[in-house]
């Protein structure tokens, strides 16, 4: 099951699996990071599963907002950030 939720600091806390299975319930919060102007932060510390679909998502969205000039943050636990490294993509999601 995923759950996306927003703080009171704007941060979307993403918590659950985060997999092609679930990008269906995502298409809510998918269309309000797109179409509003505020800088986007995805908190992924609670998310116990992420595939290659999810993490897809996650570098698309990055792309577009890098084009709107809008600043984009990850913040995610050891499952996450293990699987980026897996995949060679932590260089590209994550600030340095």
């Amino acid at each position: 099951m995923l759950t996306v939720t927003i703080d009171q600091t704007g941060t979307w806390m993403i918590t659950g699996d985060f997999t092609i299975h679930n990008l269906p319930e995502m298409q809510d919060s998918i269309a309000q990071w797109l179409s509003g102007k505020d800088p986007v932060t995805i908190n992924l510390e609670k998310v116990t599963l992420i595939d290659t679909a999810a993490l897809q998502l996650l570098l698309s969205l990055k792309k577009y907002l890098k084009q709107e000039e809008r600043p984009f943050k990850i913040r995610a636990g050891e499952t996450v950030i293990k699987t980026m490294e897996l995949l060679g993509l932590k260089k590209h999601l994550m600030d340095r």
